[in-house]
């Protein structure tokens, strides 16, 4: 829906464990496959820029995932730091 834009401040490697909690089929997605990490080596400003928009489309895929996977819900409140209520393990 239309709103105010979200700013989500988070690492590479946030994004990271998200997707791997999103699970593998949201790794690649044909209009927005998560970006790859660099190991050992030291990014350009041009790639971290790169890896942003990359990273910024795949997220935005994700939140426009239709109808939104259940399993998805806490995952994403959790990166987003939205209370979702009482966990399941409280």
């Amino acid at each position: 829906e239309d709103g105010i834009p979200w700013r989500v401040l988070r690492r590479y490697n946030d994004f990271c464990n998200l997707c791997d909690r999103l699970g593998p089929q949201t790794k690649s997605w044909p209009e927005a496959p998560f970006p790859g990490k660099s190991m050992f080596v030291q990014l350009s400003s041009k790639s971290l820029v790169d890896r942003r928009v990359g990273l910024q489309m795949w997220f935005q895929r994700v939140v426009q995932e239709r109808p939104v996977p259940l399993a998805w819900l806490r995952p994403l409140y959790e990166f987003c730091e939205i209370d979702c209520g009482p966990s399941s393990t409280e």
